[in-house]
This record gives structure tokens, C-alpha cells and sequence, in this order.
């Protein structure tokens, strides 16, 4: 729905016989093209430009064709996949965040009872790397309250590549897209003057050096920036391409911390996952220190 007609009807009165017209549809035998989808997800691209949603389909078939991905456009912008099983569609969120053409997409899970206008496409789930913590404090409970942080913690990276871990600590971490993007995490310090802790983000594209927001770019930020400001974010912000992680599943080492909520055409009520019970570093990275 347009956003000038979505006001409209917020501040609008009805009549008599539009009260009226009240469509009992509750008892209705009718199949619809809803019930065809019993495992699917409805991803929204972040960008204020218009795509062609036919480049798109086709480029994103090809980028999920493993997980046997069927992509149908809703409306500009806005896409329902559908795939085969419960495996494909975690794998589907698992391998997120996801990109095409540069531009961030959003998913979350198809809910036939919503009509598209309440879907809420604010969540997206994200790599990161937290340097400058000490190496006792690389432990579940710091992971956790970096993710308190952010919103939510997905993963926690638990495996020894190349010694990097003792450089910085790698999560997966559920972030609110209208918010600037966090630039440190603050860790309390014995002198008074709390250590920050500077991030990087994995796979970051477009994003707003001015407001720190996702899916725009500098230049059509709707913030009206005063003239010789010093960009408050930058480049900076992204791992450089030559140390990022390699495209893998979730496997050994990596730690879950937070389950996928599955969510099918017959079992439709929004839940929130629980936080699962993960394992200690100990028994994972015996490398890291770990406070118990």
C-alpha cells in the first residue's frame, strides 16, 4: 500500500455502509494460493531505488539454486520464496545476510495471515567481529550481552582460523536496520574510562557514512547534513574483502545460540525463539580463555 494512502486510512472516517460491508470469510471453503506454501519467506530489498524485479529473480535463483529457492514478486521490491523443506529454509536464514546487486534484503518468514503491509522487514542478521577484548573476557555470557546490544545473538564463532580469534571476537547478531549501525561496544575498565571496543561488519554494502543506516548511501540520505561535517562512519565499518570468512554452513565451531522459529501455513502463531542452552568454549575453543 502506498505510504501517502496507509495515512489516508489511518486518520479516516467510515461510513454507514462501509461499516457495513464486512466480509464473513471465516467459514469461506475456498483453497488459496497461500496453502501452496507450506515453507517459505518474504524478503524485502533495502534500497530506495526501484529494481527490476525480473534481473532480480533471476539473479537470486541462480545465487540459491542449491537450496532449491522459487521466487515470485508480491509487489516492487518485495519477494516470496518458497522452498522445499523445513532443512532448506534454515539454511536459507543460516546463510544470510543476503545481497543482490549490492543492495541489503531483509527476510523474514512467510505468515498467510498478515497482508503485506504488516510484515515488518526491521530484523536482519549479521556477521560481525569486536575487536580490542580481552582474552578472558571472549566468553558466552560477553557474547550474549553484545548481543543485547544489538537486539538479539544468533552464532558465536567458537573455531581457530589462522590464530585470528585471539584479534577479535566473531558473532552473528540480529540487528534493527532504521538504527545507525554500532560503531563500538563499551567494556567496563578498571581505570574508570570504559575500553571501546571497535566493530567490524562482514559483507558490508550500502550504507549511510552520515546516519549509519542501512540500505541507503550518503548521497540520498533524507538527513540534511550541515555543510564541512566530518563523516561520523565510513569505510571502515566493513571487514576488508581478503579477511573475510569463507561462504560456509553452520558446522563444527560454530555455535548456535538462538533457534530458527519455523513458522508453516497450518501453524501460523508468532513466538519468540528461545535463547538455546550452547555449549561452553571450553569444550569448543579450549584455546580461548573462558570464564565458567
Amino acid at each position: 500500500m502506498d505510504a501517502n494512502l496507509q495515512a489516508l486510512m489511518a486518520n479516516m472516517s467510515f461510513t454507514g455502509a462501509e461499516k457495513a460491508a464486512l466480509l464473513d470469510v471465516a467459514h469461506f471453503d475456498d483453497i488459496s494460493m497461500a496453502a501452496d506454501v507450506k515453507y517459505g519467506l518474504v524478503g524485502k530489498v533495502l534500497s530506495p531505488r526501484l529494481i527490476n524485479d525480473t534481473t532480480f529473480i533471476c539473479v537470486f535463483s541462480n545465487i540459491m539454486a542449491e537450496e532449491k529457492v522459487e521466487i515470485m514478486d508480491l509487489k516492487p521490491g518485495v519477494f516470496l520464496f518458497k522452498v522445499p523443506s523445513e532443512m532448506h529454509l534454515r539454511n536459507v536464514v543460516k546463510r544470510g545476510p543476503w545481497f543482490v546487486d549490492g543492495e541489503s534484503i531483509a527476510i523474514t518468514m512467510f505468515r498467510p495471515s498478515l497482508s503485506l503491509d504488516e510484515y515488518n522487514f526491521d530484523k536482519m542478521c549479521w556477521w560481525i567481529r569486536v575487536y580490542g577484548l580481552p582474552l578472558d573476557k571472549m566468553t558466552m555470557v560477553t557474547a550474549r550481552k553484545i548481543g543485547e546490544c544489538f537486539g538479539a545473538l544468533d552464532y558465536v564463532d567458537g573455531r581457530q582460523i589462522g590464530g585470528n580469534l585471539g584479534d577479535y571476537f566473531r558473532l552473528k547478531v540480529e540487528l534493527t536496520v532504521t538504527n545507525p549501525l554500532l560503531r563500538v561496544v563499551m567494556l567496563p575498565n578498571s581505570n574508570d574510562k570504559p575500553r571501546a571496543c571497535p566493530i567490524q561488519y562482514e559483507k558490508l554494502n550500502k550504507f549511510c557514512f552520515y546516519c549509519g543506516v542501512l540500505g541507503h548511501e550518503v548521497e540520498l540520505c533524507s538527513k540534511e547534513m550541515p555543510q564541512g561535517v566530518a563523516l561520523p562512519y565510513g569505510p571502515w565499518l566493513r571487514v576488508p574483502i581478503e579477511t573475510r570468512m569463507p561462504q560456509q554452513r553452520v558446522c563444527r565451531g560454530i555455535i548456535a545460540v538462538r533457534d530458527i522459529e519455523v513458522l508453516t501455513h497450518d501453524r501460523d502463531t508468532p513466538t519468540l525463539p528461545a535463547l538455546a542452552d550452547a555449549p561452553s568454549f571450553s569444550t569448543i575453543a579450549p584455546h580461548i580463555p573462558c570464564k565458567r
